[in-house]
């Protein structure tokens, strides 16, 4: 098992969904292919939450890679839908602080 990594702050930034915001997840997955949940973030959500992840080094190793993006759904875009053909996944930011301030879009 991997050692957990400090914990990295999120902020999730969305808008004009087809609906309310039932659930955001990070999904591991290269770009163009669906993958499964790693880190769920909240559900309901509202644009603006903020919140903390703890997370392995193996993601976070991913996660520098560019393999993981968020999908944010609604009751239209269900989780079974790839973020890639999601309009919503497009304007999902993160940030990430374990160790500075630096600012990281997660696709």
């Amino acid at each position: 098992m991997s050692k957990p990594f400090p914990r990295p702050a999120w902020k999730l930034s969305f808008s004009k969904l087809t609906g309310p915001a039932t659930a955001a997840h990070i999904h591991l997955g290269g770009m163009g292919k669906a993958g499964n949940v790693v880190v769920p973030l909240c559900g309901p959500c509202q644009s603006g939450m903020t919140g903390t992840a703890t997370i392995s080094a193996a993601l976070m190793k991913d996660f520098t890679k560019h393999l993981l993006y968020v999908n944010v759904h609604t009751a239209k875009n269900r989780p079974a839908r790839s973020a890639a053909s999601s309009a919503a996944s497009r304007s999902v930011q993160a940030e990430r602080r374990p160790g500075g301030g630096r600012r990281s879009a997660v696709r």
